[in-house]
């Protein structure tokens, strides 16, 4: 292969390893919390809660 193939090639993996140390950081603080328990993530049952729901009247 040519210069300019290995050129697209090494900028292809350039792009995928910034990709993946982007996500690194950006929720390295949420899995971090969810170890020492302190995230909060409401399991509801999916459907709304009666307040937010339009009753007849």
């Amino acid at each position: 292969m040519s210069w300019g193939y290995w050129g697209i090639v090494a900028g292809l993996a350039v792009v995928l390893a910034v990709f993946f140390i982007c996500m690194e950081l950006l929720y390295a603080h949420v899995r971090q919390a969810a170890k020492e328990g302190g995230l909060s993530v409401e399991t509801g049952s999916g459907q709304p809660s009666g307040s937010t729901t339009k009753q007849a009247a």
